[in-house]
């Protein structure tokens, strides 16, 4: 359920999660956490009184996961989901598995290693694919428009999540947003 949605303007997170575990719901997933007023208090009420639910919770804003994290620090694991990798995305876009190479095996058989990277695969133009479109996965969705995804994504966060975070005014959002775009 993501935490913006309308229903959530009058109906509480923790009944929703009572109803949903009485229906017999034993995983409950959250999205956009930092978008619902008093999230990490009542995220911690639902640990507390339905410990055998499980929540997961995300949020495009770890400002506001880590300002909440306070109350649900021994209830909750953060996570950091970094970007894609090389290998990942290799992997991700054109089925290609590269082995894992530990720096010892880099250095004891980097010739080797080099030559099965280079029988495989162009690895200087997949490399340049990669750094133009590649560390976030949006090019499985968008394609060519990566770029403009990934402008949309940090205006979608200078101009509503920091803003909802931090409480700036209008005035200051719209100096931001003029900087940003």
């Amino acid at each position: 359920m993501s935490l913006d949605d309308l229903f959530f303007t009058e109906n509480e997170l923790m009944y929703f999660a009572e109803d949903f575990h009485k229906m017999g719901g034993k995983y409950l997933f959250l999205d956009e956490v930092h978008k619902y007023p008093n999230w990490s208090q009542e995220i911690k009420n639902i640990y507390d009184s339905l410990p055998n639910m499980k929540v997961v919770f995300t949020s495009s804003s770890a400002l506001e996961i880590y300002k909440g994290s306070h109350d649900l620090s021994r209830r909750v694991l953060i996570y950091h989901l970094p970007g894609l990798s090389f290998r990942e995305f290799l992997k991700l876009k054109y089925k290609i598995i590269l082995p894992k190479l530990t720096m010892a095996e880099i250095i004891l058989s980097h010739i080797e290693s080099s030559h099965n990277i280079m029988g495989a695969i162009k690895p200087l133009a997949l490399f340049k694919e990669y750094l133009k479109g590649g560390y976030y996965p949006f090019f499985k969705d968008t394609g060519s428009a990566y770029l403009k995804q990934l402008m949309n994504t940090v205006n979608l966060v200078v101009e509503s999540d920091l803003p909802a975070i931090n409480k700036i005014d209008f005035i200051n959002k719209l100096i931001i947003t003029t900087f940003t775009k």
